[in-house]
């Protein structure tokens, strides 16, 4: 966006779109950009509308990035609706009228009547309601009360009855959400985050998983029926090197042996030291949770065959990164992309050397003059034979 806010700039400068003055002012506006919604405002002529279609067609050419026409609409103040209807026909258009709706909020209606502020009324009621219920859900959490009682589940810990809600609310609710998200592509947040043990006074033996991908309670069923509490800690269960168990009976039966034995030689193998039990991130090297790992694999999960792939470096500037993206999706305006774009050229051979049609990778590598400008750049560097073939190996 910000090479059409460039274009436009530049337009409104040399006279070719002229933008709208504001009153008691030097001011013009011609254009509002707002993330990847745009808004041009100017006067009212047919020469001023269709060279707003060709500046658009050119920042298409160069960018390779489309108007989509079929979803922008034409509006004129004061104007007849049939005079509107005229104009958007040829670029491809809907015709509108006052008021119409930008980012939400009602533009050009008469904002002193109540009937056009009910919209951003209901619209902020909406989302106040969605909070305040999710607030008092979970003050009954604290609280308790008949509100929150019937929601919940009763269920019974001990001798003391506890109850289970049915639904997080709130903020609570998506995180748990995201946990299903993922696993639709292949990420389970139990192989993300692990549990690393250390004096095991903070992990359970049997419930938490601690020595593999599930708990010894799924692995060792049967030894798990045959343990007296249920709850304990690994520090309960290994000390000294050794084992302690707590069996409601000694294990007798042929599957109940070979799970003894099973669970002692996948236990034996850990070692407790002095340190708490932390909880580490498996995507990174030190340990520790970087939003941009988990960001990385979810990429990389999401991406449909032949999409392009590229690491972002921040040592550079922003437009050599943009510059290099382009360049792999083969969007820089060589003659080949021009063509396909349905730009009429003279020729489409390199304009330098014309031994070939001229497309990314002859422009950048291929081409005898940038074959000369990267071995310059590989004697200044001391890198010895610099070459590309492609963007894909750039």
């Amino acid at each position: 966006m910000e090479g059409l806010n460039i274009a436009m700039k530049v337009a409104c400068d040399k006279g070719i779109f002229k933008g709208k003055k504001i009153p008691n002012n030097d001011s013009y506006v011609s254009h509002l950009f707002y993330a990847d919604d745009a808004l041009f405002v100017g006067e009212w002529g047919e020469e001023n509308i269709k060279n707003l279609a060709r500046i658009l067609r050119c920042f298409h050419v160069a960018s390779g990035l489309r108007v989509n026409f079929k979803k922008s609409r034409v509006l004129g103040i004061g104007v007849e609706h049939q005079e509107v209807t005229s104009l958007a026909e040829p670029l491809g258009c809907e015709p509108s009228r006052l008021p119409f709706s930008y980012l939400g909020v009602p533009m050009g209606a008469n904002m002193k009547l109540k009937c056009h502020w009910t919209p951003v009324i209901e619209k902020f009621q909406s989302r106040l309601n969605v909070s305040l219920r999710s607030w008092k859900e979970q003050e009954g959490d604290f609280y308790g009360g008949d509100r929150s009682i019937e929601k919940k589940s009763i269920g019974y810990r001990g001798k003391r009855p506890y109850f289970q809600k049915k639904t997080l609310p709130g903020v609570w609710n998506n995180i748990a959400g995201v946990r299903g998200e993922l696993e639709k592509i292949g990420i389970d947040l139990n192989d993300v985050i692990s549990k690393k043990i250390g004096s095991g006074d903070d992990t359970m033996f049997w419930l938490d998983r601690w020595t593999g991908g599930n708990t010894l309670k799924t692995s060792f069923p049967d030894m798990y029926k045959l343990e007296r509490h249920k709850h304990c800690k690994i520090s309960d269960r290994l000390y000294d090197g050794r084992c302690n168990w707590n069996w409601k009976e000694i294990p007798t039966t042929m599957e109940q042996v070979r799970e003894f034995h099973m669970l002692i030689n996948g236990v034996n193998m850990f070692q407790l030291v002095a340190q708490s039990d932390r909880w580490v991130c498996n995507l990174s090297s030190d340990g520790v949770f970087h939003v941009n790992a988990l960001r990385t694999q979810i990429d990389w999960r999401n991406m449909m065959p032949g999409e392009v792939s590229l690491k972002w470096t921040h040592e550079v500037p922003l437009k050599l990164n943009c510059f290099i993206w382009r360049a792999k999706l083969d969007r820089l305006p060589t003659a080949r992309a021009l063509t396909r774009r349905g730009i009429q050229l003279m020729s489409a051979l390199c304009p330098y050397c014309e031994l070939e049609e001229e497309d990314t990778a002859h422009a950048l590598f291929r081409c005898p003059l940038a074959s000369k400008v990267w071995e310059y750049v590989g004697h200044w560097c001391n890198i010895p034979h610099l070459q590309f073939q492609n963007a894909e190996k750039w």
